[in-house]
């Protein structure tokens, strides 16, 4: 899979490889709102706060 010289794909790369279903439901939920409301100017709050979600989030996992 092509990927551009920064660091974001290969981490997201491995976001995918990692966390599978989440990654799915993350893109699920971005194609549901483009369906709903289609591909405007902006995204909107709800697809700001997916793709911030996306691109950005750290998950930690508290001892147990």
């Amino acid at each position: 899979m092509p990927t551009r010289d920064k660091l974001h794909d290969p981490f997201n790369g491995i976001g995918w490889l990692r966390f599978p279903q989440l990654k799915r439901r993350l893109n699920e939920s971005q194609a549901a709102r483009v369906a709903l409301h289609g591909i405007g100017a902006t995204r909107g709050a709800v697809r700001d706060a997916l793709t911030l979600f996306d691109e950005n989030a750290a998950v930690f996992r508290p001892p147990a």
